[in-house]
């Protein structure tokens, strides 16, 4: 951001990176900075540190990076290189490391490229470069205005001060606008009003404003785990949001393995409708899809919120767990980003074998009980897993998962209604012995304000592995579900023939 004299900001910018970074330092350099950040760690502590050489126009001058990195807590340095201290403090001995990165020779820097043209009345996507036209301005700048809503809690004022070039074009980044209404008023307070990006006078501020909204964005596959050596190896990726006719890039990280590269996106959405090809944005290659009249469309559960679906082969990627990130072309600088989990197995070996130390349950009003559960056959250790139960019906017990190895990381969640109730866990990072390994509990709980029952009541609780994979990151073959009985228990309740 660069901040003119009477504090309006004259320019703003995000810069694509291909992950997740947060900025933690800015270096100065002639004529502009280098930013200073790091990525955001899916699998573990490691990380990407990464440089951006930023004009003072705001423009991208160079990127570079440095990969296994940790924490970064300090750096130094100019245009040309800089010296940098991390620290591991997640380990049990926390230790620093001290490097320096020599920085590409910067260019001079590409412009933005107009990507949307407001309208009047209309709205457009934050994260969009909205593009304007002034054929008969008077002046070299342009005022973006924000303009208070109903229940917003602030007084019109000037937003962003917009250059307008010598072909009388102006370009605003709005990733970096906050959702809302916005009006262009010429230096002298002239309101504007805009057709399809072109200004000319208008009559009143409120036929001249645009809205800029947020596109929000949900992905999921239609099942994690994919098994290939079955030969059903499409994966099938659910995405949710308010548009229907727009493009996403698509990167697949793997777990303890390299990412998808640019041969095996290609392969993988060969046959995926609206495939325009692999890119490389931000250092990483993606695979472009369009969204649009070639894809099924249904109603989310969301508000104006549509699904859209797109499959890939797995089978052209390498075994492994992956984090699929899908970012909205022209908005995800804006926040529409959302990322899923993809599971590719081409295991031929025996699935593992998962057994529960109680067949059944037997819980009390009011009270819980649980079961280990061990998994045989982990030749090379447990790297990370995840599993589930599901339950339907009366008695309408709670169901609660967790998995219990030395990990870096875990995370559950579940869901209880009287109709059914869910229960999922997993671990990342792990560090287990081979073999036959104890991974955790199973627990199920019968709550007196929520379990109702005359006597002794049961009920079947389906449990299994979602998926698993070693430490070096390779699936196992998946076993069956199975189900055991859970029998509820009420001692205080009325006996037949008591008196």
């Amino acid at each position: 951001m660069r901040v003119g004299g009477d504090g309006v900001p004259e320019w703003s910018r995000v810069y694509e990176t291909g992950a997740e970074t947060r900025v933690v330092d800015a270096l100065a350099a002639e004529d502009g900075v280098v930013l200073v950040g790091a990525d955001r760690a899916p699998w573990g502590d490691d990380s990407t540190a990464r440089f951006v050489g930023v004009a003072a126009n705001g423009t991208e001058r160079f990127q570079t990076s440095r990969a296994d990195s940790t924490r970064i807590v300090a750096a130094t340095g100019s245009g040309e290189s800089a010296t940098v201290a991390t620290t591991n403090y997640l380990e049990p001995n926390a230790s620093s490391d001290v490097w320096t990165v020599d920085f590409p020779e910067a260019a001079a820097g590409t412009p933005l490229d107009a990507e949307a043209a407001p309208t009047s009345n209309e709205s457009v996507y934050r994260g969009q470069a909205l593009g304007f036209e002034a054929p008969n301005a008077s002046a070299d700048t342009l005022n973006l205005v924000a303009v208070p809503g109903e229940y917003d809690d602030f007084q019109r004022h000037v937003e962003r001060r917009v250059c307008v070039g010598d072909d009388d074009r102006a370009v605003v980044d709005s990733a970096t606008l906050a959702p809302g209404t916005y009006a262009v008023e010429t230096p002298d307070g002239e309101v504007l009003a805009v057709d399809d990006g072109e200004l000319t006078a208008a009559s009143d501020n409120e036929t001249a404003a645009f809205e800029v909204v947020r596109q929000a964005l949900r992905v999921g596959t239609e099942s994690t785990f994919v098994d290939a050596a079955s030969g059903d190896a499409n994966a099938t990726v659910t995405v949710a949001t308010e548009r229907t006719n727009y493009s996403v890039y698509v990167s697949a990280d793997r777990f303890r393995g390299d990412a998808a590269g640019a041969d095996a996106l290609r392969d993988a959405f060969a046959d995926t409708p609206g495939f325009a090809g692999v890119e490389r944005v931000g250092g990483r290659a993606v695979a472009r899809v369009d969204l649009g009249p070639a894809h099924e469309v249904s109603p989310s559960d969301g508000f104006h919120r549509w699904n859209q679906r797109f499959s890939l082969s797995a089978d052209a990627l390498d075994a492994g767990l992956y984090r699929l990130r899908v970012a909205s072309v022209d908005t995800r600088d804006g926040g529409a980003v959302a990322t899923t989990r993809l599971v590719v197995g081409k295991s031929t070996a025996e699935p593992l074998n998962v057994t529960l130390e109680n067949e059944s349950l037997t819980v009390p009003v009011g009270n819980e009980s649980s079961t280990n559960v061990t998994v045989a056959g982990l030749s090379e250790g447990v790297g990370a897993m995840s599993m589930s139960a599901r339950r339907a019906g009366d008695p309408a017990v709670s169901l609660q998962a967790n998995v219990d190895i030395d990990a870096d990381r875990g995370e559950g969640s579940g869901s209880w209604s009287d109709r059914e109730a869910t229960a999922s866990a997993a671990a990342f990072g792990g560090n287990t012995s081979d073999g036959t390994v104890t991974v955790g509990e199973l627990e199920v709980s019968a709550r007196e304000r929520t379990v109702s029952v005359d006597g002794n009541e049961t009920n079947t609780v389906t449990f299994g592995l979602d998926w698993v994979v070693s430490e070096d990151g390779t699936p196992y073959a998946i076993p069956d579900e199975q189900a055991f009985t859970v029998t509820v228990t009420n001692e205080t309740a009325p006996q037949d023939g008591a008196s």
